[in-house]
C-alpha cells in the first residue's frame, strides 16, 4: 500500500510517499491492520503516516508527532495522477 500525501506547513509544501515500513509502523502504533484502512484513516493516523514518511525522506519534521501536527496546515491524500508521476499513455 502506497499513499502520496501532500503536506502543507507555514514554511511551504511537499509530497511524501509511504512505504511498507511506514504502514507496519502505523499498524503497530495503533494496533490495527492495513485492511482496516479500507474504512478510512483517522486524521491522527494520516498525520502519523505523513510524519514517518517525512522523516524517512529526509524532510526533518519536528521529532515529536504532536509538534509535527501543530506545524501542519493541511494534509491531502493525492490520487495517482496528482503526484507528478503521470501514468504513461496507452497506445
Amino acid at each position: 500500500m502506497e499513499l502520496h500525501i501532500l503536506i502543507v506547513t507555514a514554511d511551504g509544501e511537499y509530497t511524501v510517499t509511504t512505504t511498507l515500513y511506514n504502514i507496519v509502523q502505523l499498524e503497530r502504533e495503533y494496533r490495527t491492520t492495513a485492511s482496516a484502512f479500507a474504512a478510512g484513516l483517522s486524521m491522527e493516523q494520516l498525520g502519523f503516516l505523513a510524519h514517518e514518511a517525512s522523516k524517512a525522506e529526509g524532510h526533518k519534521p519536528p521529532a515529536k508527532l504532536d509538534d509535527f501536527l501543530k506545524s501542519v496546515k493541511n494534509l491531502t491524500v493525492l490520487d495517482g495522477d496528482e503526484t507528478g508521476n503521470p501514468t504513461p499513455a496507452v497506445p
